[in-house]
């Protein structure tokens, strides 16, 4: 089948012209620069749950910059992420690029 597409969230928020074209021509969708930008506030399908998730989405009006640095993390959470490292690299190295 066909291969999937994997989007690094770190990629996409340096470069979302780039990343939302490659992105679009890969799913057969028309970019339009309309998806560079959107109203303030609450989306009708949100859904329930969109009050407690979206609170930073629901202030912005287009993409930000992706947060500096990692957080640091110990114990069971640093765990579970050498657990999922291999995975995690393997996705990296199939995501689309800005380049």
């Amino acid at each position: 089948g066909k291969p999937p597409i994997v989007v690094d969230s770190d990629a996409f928020l340096r470069s979302p012209k780039t990343m939302l074209k490659r992105l679009c021509s890969k799913l057969g969708i028309e970019w339009q620069p309309g998806m560079l930008e959107w109203p303030e506030g609450p989306h009708p399908n949100d859904g329930i749950w969109g009050p407690h998730w979206y609170d930073r989405v629901n202030t912005s009006t287009t993409f930000a910059p992706a947060p500096d640095g990692m957080p640091q993390l110990d114990g069971l959470y640093r765990a579970v992420v050498e657990e999922c490292r291999e995975d995690y690299n393997y996705l990296l190295r199939h995501a689309l690029s800005a380049d």
